[in-house]
């Protein structure tokens, strides 16, 4: 199951008597969906990066393969 970023933000947790501090776990839940948010960001930029390189590679491949001819 992927989660995402909105749904670490509006998970609920039940509560008990001795639960953990509210507080402490929506600070957690909003960094950690914050973190998640720029790793999806990065990849996403890396993604497009290893796109366009690997295009540029194919390339330049293709021009040594016309040179040795």
């Amino acid at each position: 199951m992927e989660l995402t970023p909105n749904e670490m933000r509006n998970h609920q947790f039940s509560s008990s008597f001795r639960g953990f501090n509210k507080a402490e776990v929506g600070a957690f839940k909003e960094s950690a969906a914050t973190t998640l948010e720029e790793a999806r960001a990065q990849i996403q930029k890396l993604s497009e990066e290893n796109e366009l390189l690997s295009a540029k590679y194919n390339e330049l491949k293709n021009l040594e393969e016309k040179l040795k001819v």
